[in-house]
């Protein structure tokens, strides 16, 4: 039961990272965002609005949980490069 949790997490984390990839490419989502912003502009994608703020949190650079590094929070978030 654990690898499908894994495994939907996963890819629930590659779609959100492909779909703010793909906003901020067609213009819709500035480099630098907020959670509000960053879910209006995935809103076709269909997330819960919480997973944004919880999703970026929790993959932050220094996160305490130590989980994979995506964002970089200076106020609001940028993909890491």
């Amino acid at each position: 039961m654990v690898n499908v949790v894994c495994i939907e997490t996963e890819r629930v984390m590659s779609r959100l990272v492909e779909c703010l990839k793909r906003e901020i490419f067609a213009g819709n989502l500035h480099y630098r965002f907020t959670p509000r912003e960053a879910w209006k502009a995935c809103a076709k994608y269909r997330f819960k609005r919480n997973t944004f703020g919880v999703f970026f949190s929790k993959h932050r650079k220094s996160n305490k949980q130590e989980q994979t590094e995506l964002f970089v929070e200076e106020r609001v978030y940028r993909l890491k490069a």
